[in-house]
Formats: structure tokens, sequence, C-alpha cells
């Protein structure tokens, strides 16, 4: 059995009930079964609109649904992931590659004027973009905007290394999810049961995996980009066509620029989130943190590797999915 690096204890909010089974004549058999109707654990203020959870605050239903009856374009470009799986660092990579290596814009610029967060912006300033249009969403397949000759570029991420991710960021954005006194165990009962911002991380990952392959889709994952950069950035610029991929193939000095502007570390000093923590006063939010593979072994205690491990497996039987991460 897989040992984690750091041992953590954690009380289980398990609870069990006891019923009788007469099974004839004086014969009764009592079961405890598992009763999950008194969970303790903090839970994130959410509310579903077109079947996704959304925080009850900062995100509205109006937006979201602007955000999906958008019209796709054929010269659009969708970065899509499940939160905290390399979106960021993704929409600077594609938005480098398309300005040749242009200093970095800001956060905020970059999420409402250059690359806009669709369900954050709503689809009226995507209206207003000359093409090459780049958008972020983190939608599952279905309810992401659609054109066949549009351009899709999906990143994935482990999902253990991405839950320790996905807290920190909920725990960070207070005025968002009012979730600054939850504990990482109260995190891993939401995320494993689906109760987060845009649900379960299996069901939004099996959404598009049926589409790895199509020919406007880009399936990578946060790994392999973390493994190899100078080769996701190779690899993106070729899916974003043959302009692109001619002006790097032979300008190592471009190729360089671009990996210096969206490393992490630079990303981290240079790139910061202005949001509204308390009443109106805006404050800097750091949204780059470690961006380490591996770092689930020092947040997980042997009882949630095993659970969430077993959730992997039972959601994506029949898939390939667990391959992505072999090391798991």
């Amino acid at each position: 059995m897989y040992k984690c690096m750091r041992k953590r204890r954690s009380r289980q909010n398990t609870n069990t009930k006891s019923f009788d089974l007469k099974m004839g004549g004086k014969n009764t058999k009592t079961f405890k079964i598992q009763d999950d109707s008194k969970n303790t654990h903090k839970k994130i203020p959410l509310h579903t609109v077109e079947g996704i959870p959304i925080p009850t605050s900062f995100f509205t239903p109006e937006k979201l649904q602007s955000a999906i009856s958008y019209k796709a374009t054929p010269e659009d470009v969708f970065i899509v992931t499940y939160p905290k799986c390399g979106t960021t660092w993704m929409q600077y990579i594609v938005w480098e590659i398309i300005n040749e290596g242009a200093p970095l814009p800001s956060f905020d610029d970059m999420n409402v004027k250059y690359v806009p967060f669709l369900e954050l912006t709503g689809r009226e300033i995507a209206e207003t973009m000359k093409p090459p249009k780049l958008f972020k969403v983190h939608l599952p397949y279905h309810l992401t905007p659609h054109h066949p000759e549009a351009k899709y570029i999906f990143v994935a991420r482990n999902p253990f290394d991405c839950c320790v991710s996905f807290y920190n960021h909920t725990k960070k954005i207070k005025n968002c999810y009012h979730f600054e006194d939850g504990t990482f165990d109260d995190f891993f009962e939401c995320f494993i049961r689906g109760e987060v911002h845009y649900g379960d991380f299996f069901d939004h990952l099996l959404s598009w995996w049926p589409h790895r392959q199509d020919p406007n889709v880009l399936f990578t994952t946060y790994e392999e980009m973390k493994s190899n950069p100078e080769n996701a950035v190779t690899n993106v610029a070729k899916f974003l066509g043959n302009d692109y991929w001619e002006k790097l193939k032979d300008d190592k000095d471009l190729v360089d620029k671009i990996l210096e502007n969206t490393d992490f570390n630079n990303m981290k000093e240079k790139l910061q989130y202005n949001i509204g923590q308390d009443g109106d006063n805006d404050q800097k939010v750091e949204f780059f943190r470690k961006g380490q593979v591996g770092e689930w072994k020092e947040n997980f205690s042997d009882e949630q590797y095993r659970r969430l491990k077993k959730h992997m497996m039972q959601k994506t039987e029949g898939t390939d999915i667990p391959k992505l991460w072999k090391d798991l």
C-alpha cells in the first residue's frame, strides 16, 4: 500500500446506523450501514446553474448562461480545464505564441481583455473582440460553445495535486468561496463528493475524454507541460496553425523568450490577482503558489489517498484515464 511522505491524522466523518432484517420466524439479523446524512465537514456555499455548481457570490447565473450561449466562430481558440489544472499557464503560453513573446499582460487584463474568462465576463466582451479570439473556460464539453473549425486546448492534471491546489485557491479567495476557515480535511470531503465549484473532477474530465483525438482538440496534461515546457510550447504552436509554427521553428530566441516569460517563477513574481476581499477594498492575491507535481503527498492521509484512488478507478472504469498518471 502506498505510504504518504508525511503521515497525517484526520478524523473521518463516518457515522453508522443499524437496522433489523427479519428473516422469517423469530430470526432477526442486524446490519450496520454507513450513514452519510450527518456529515459535519464545512461546505462551500454553492448553487447549481445549468447543472454546474457555482459560488453564491462573485460568479452569477446570468454570466454563466451568457457564456454558454456564446456562438463560437472558426477563429476562436478555447483553453479548457477543470479548475487548478494549468489553465493560467496555458492561457499565457497561447497568448505569448500569438503575440511573439510580448511582455506579459497583467492577470486582470489577461482574464478580461485578452483571453477572457468567459464564465466571469459573459459573451458580450467576446462579441467585440477581433480574431483570433482566445477564451478560457472551465466548462464540460456539452456546455462549451462549439464550432467545428474552432480550436480547443484541454489540459488535465492528476486529481490529487488538483485537490490540494483547489483547496488553497478556495481558502485564499475569501469573498468568492467563504472558506477561509475550512481545513484540508473539509475540502477533501467536498472534492470527493463534487461539492466544489464546477462539480466532480472526473465528470468534467470524462466529458472531454471521448473528444481528445478530435482534429480540433489538443489534449495534454499538466505533468507533460512540467516535464518538458519547450515541447509544450512547440505542440501548441503547431496546433494553432502553420503561421505560428513557422515563426517558432527557426527562431530559438523567440522560443526562449516565450519559455522565459511563461516560466512559473517569473509569472509568480510578476502576476497577482486584484480582487475585493474586504468590502470595496481591493487586495492583491498571489494566484501562483507552488506549481509542483506530487505536492499532494504532503497533504493526503493514507485513508484519503485510498478513498480518492478508489473513486478515480470507479469513475473512470472502462477508460485509459488512469494511465495518464501511472505513478499514483
